[in-house]
């Protein structure tokens, strides 16, 4: 869920469809006076119908949220404060973009401005810090399995991606004859001498040279597959002629290609944890991540490291024992060349959050912009037309 704050409004609202789509906002609730401002004006006690309003009164019939008219994904969505200030934000790219500006009425059309940051103004700034838990031992512990099975799944191919097994109707009832216990104790047979060579072609396939590795892939995925619809054939004929099913264990394969289960961090005596140190980038006005951020790290010995955000806006160091960070830097393209510095309290292993100015983070769609009235909708003035729909 994305979150949307704005503490310099006064007022906020939540609702599912402003973004038409994931974007949920999760604001304050409206107070009383604002939201009976939002609704038809009143002249001597008479409600005043806003299709028809073309004085003064306009600015209070318009203001409102009003939500961009898209075929695909998320739409833009619009909010027209009565004191006349906007809001303008979209979620259709990898950082949502978040426009502030004023609006007013102009020869009949609704023309916005856009409040455009300064080119000194700060990209990041530091929000918190803390202590590292269970909860972020338990996000290293997963990425390090991660890797693990990228790692297994890139020496052994063959075992990670097998055709379903072709199943047929089970018999409605047994039907049990010398005949049946014959073709049951074959089909062990079948299973058994399948398995033993879905053993032996995955071993040959993990020795397997680059120029032999695709086709001993390819048998070893093959012999596999076999395997379990041996499996498969057992289990129908022992139904039929109604033994006890034996066991039919898959295949073992090579020790490379078997995966252990993820460790559980709360299941691990915190004096073990590995810790590091974690920095989270998320977006300010909304709670998604901002990826791609450089961050680099400064240790107290002078030591430097440096990596990126992951998607979700997260940057994980090991640490160095005895070490502690003095110094953070964050830089990303909308402010290339100009990385915010900060300097936290002194730590050995903790997690630091900061924060990205929304206003800069997602770019300037439109610095000025204007609108009209189509009914209710309203209707950009631009080479290729947004219709925003009143929410």
């Amino acid at each position: 869920m994305i979150r949307l704050r704005f503490p310099a409004c006064g007022f906020g609202y939540t609702g599912s469809r402003v973004l038409a789509g994931r974007l949920t906002l999760c604001l304050l609730t409206i107070p009383a006076a604002q939201a009976q401002s939002a609704q038809a004006p009143v002249v001597d006690q008479t409600p005043v119908r806003c299709a028809e309003v073309k004085t003064d009164l306009l600015a209070a019939c318009l203001s409102g949220y009003y939500i961009g008219q898209v075929e695909e994904g998320p739409g833009p969505v619009l909010h027209l404060r009565d004191d006349g200030s906007f809001a303008w934000w979209q979620s259709d790219q990898a950082i949502a973009s978040f426009l502030t500006g004023a609006w007013a009425i102009e020869n009949g059309q609704i023309a916005l401005q856009t409040h455009v940051p300064s080119q000194d103004a700060t990209l990041f700034r530091l929000h918190r810090q803390a202590a590292w838990s269970s909860f972020d031992e338990q996000q290293r512990i997963n990425r390090d399995y991660e890797r693990v099975i990228a790692a297994v799944e890139a020496r052994c191919p063959f075992a990670t991606l097998l055709p379903p097994v072709v199943l047929s109707d089970p018999p409605s009832e047994p039907r049990p004859s010398p005949l049946a216990t014959t073709e049951a104790r074959q089909a062990l047979w079948r299973w058994q001498s399948a398995k033993i060579e879905a053993e032996r072609a995955a071993q040959r396939a993990v020795d397997a040279t680059d120029e032999t590795a695709d086709a001993l892939n390819e048998q070893a995925r093959e012999a596999l597959y076999q395997a379990d619809q041996r499996a498969f054939d057992v289990a129908q004929s022992y139904n039929i002629a109604g033994l006890p099913h034996p066991r039919t264990n898959p295949p073992v394969l090579p020790k490379v290609c078997r995966l252990k289960g993820s460790p559980k961090a709360d299941r691990i005596p915190q004096s073990k944890w590995r810790k590091g140190i974690k920095v989270h980038v998320t977006n300010e006005m909304f709670s998604s991540g901002v990826g791609d951020v450089l961050i680099r790290l400064e240790f107290s010995d002078g030591q430097l490291r440096s990596g990126k955000t992951d998607a979700g806006g997260l940057f994980y160091d090991p640490g160095i024992a005895g070490q502690t960070i003095v110094r953070i830097s964050a830089e990303h393209s909308a402010r290339q060349g100009r990385p915010t510095m900060v300097e936290p309290e002194p730590f050995e292993y903790g997690v630091v959050f900061f924060l990205a100015d929304s206003n800069i983070i997602g770019g300037t769609r439109f610095s000025s912009l204007k609108m009209r009235r189509d009914g209710a909708d309203l209707v950009s003035v631009e080479q290729i037309p947004m219709r925003y729909a009143p929410e």
